[in-house]
């Protein structure tokens, strides 16, 4: 979801324009002609194609075939307490433990179990990195847009 994707479309004889859009919140791919939206949430590119094609052919069109790509530069953001934060490419297969490895690891004043993580899409969740550590499950998978920051160590003592 909050993916950006273009549609191009071919094998028509008369061309119309490709299609720029966002996957919506429920993961649907809309502002394609004739106000057909498609399911895209979990679906391949190829299989969103295929799903575009389903649905304006024959019922609109003889012929055609549905080119599907997604944003060439999609990100995840990881601050706070880390080494090197900074956004980071999106490559898939992602999780919370490892995006913080790819900022360089903690900074000596990173509370390992106050790290942050953000959704795209509000969501928020409180991960403890040696809970983490012994059960992958509480390692949770971080996606486009999402943002991660690994809180300060409160002090030690009353001030």
């Amino acid at each position: 979801m909050g993916d950006s994707v273009s549609v191009t479309f071919l094998d028509l004889p008369n061309p119309i324009q490709p299609v720029q859009t966002t996957i919506t919140e429920d993961g649907r791919v809309t502002s394609l002609p004739f106000g057909v939206t498609v399911q895209a949430a979990g679906k391949t590119p190829s299989q969103v194609q295929d799903a575009i094609h389903d649905a304006l052919v024959p019922k609109y069109f003889v012929r055609l075939t549905a080119a599907v790509k997604t944003a060439e530069n999609r990100f995840y953001f990881v601050g706070g307490e880390v080494k090197i934060p900074n956004r980071q490419v999106y490559q898939g297969d992602m999780t919370v433990l490892r995006a913080i490895d790819t900022a360089g690891g903690f900074t000596d004043f990173a509370s390992r179990k106050n790290i942050e993580l953000r959704r795209a899409n509000g969501g928020k969740f409180t991960i403890n990195y040696y809970k983490a550590q012994e059960n992958p499950k509480l390692d949770l998978p971080v996606y486009v847009n999402d943002k991660i920051t690994v809180q300060k160590k409160k002090p030690l003592g009353i001030f």
